[in-house]
């Protein structure tokens, strides 16, 4: 989630990580919108920035649908790509350690997730 600052026409004029009063509105990382305002700006830096950032959010979405598709018996966990089913499995034992010594439950909460298996 990105935070932008627009012109009287209503155009974006710049974006920041974090809301301010210079920049209240909310847009998604993902919003044709803010990527054609990057691509007008022409640094592509920029705009691997803003995939790179979005990309550990949507990894544990994913993670979450895996999870949520095996619990409705919706696919089997065994179903899916041996390599996919070790990462899968590596990052949840990653999360349950690094849960031990996080003092935010919000951050690394495993929730009351069902093993995949």
């Amino acid at each position: 989630m990105f935070f932008v600052s627009r012109n009287t026409s209503g155009d974006i004029t710049a974006i920041a990580r974090e809301a301010s009063e210079q920049f209240p509105e909310a847009i998604a990382g993902d919003s044709p919108e803010l990527v054609a305002f990057l691509q007008r700006q022409g640094d592509g830096a920029d705009m691997l920035s803003l995939l790179q950032d979005s990309d550990t959010p949507l990894i544990r979405v994913l993670e979450d649908l895996v999870q949520l598709l095996v619990k409705k018996n919706l696919i089997q966990f065994t179903e899916l790509p041996e390599p996919a089913q070790l990462k899968l499995l590596d990052r949840k034992q990653i999360r349950t350690r690094l849960s031990e010594f996080s003092t935010d439950s919000t951050l690394l909460d495993s929730g009351d997730e069902a093993p995949l298996i």
